[in-house]
């Protein structure tokens, strides 16, 4: 009973873990695609070396 129980958990918990994970991926995408401009605008800034 105690098994099935934490193994329900655990699988909630990784499925909650992976949405999570593609939420935050996703928002980075977005993010680097909406701000595509302004990094080549300041990619001398960021790159000093080049």
């Amino acid at each position: 009973m105690m098994f099935n129980v934490s193994l329900k958990f655990i699988i909630a918990l990784s499925s909650v873990m992976f949405l999570l994970i593609t939420f935050v991926f996703n928002f980075n995408i977005t993010f680097i695609i909406y701000n595509y401009e302004d990094y080549h605008k300041n990619d001398e800034a960021l790159c000093p070396y080049k």
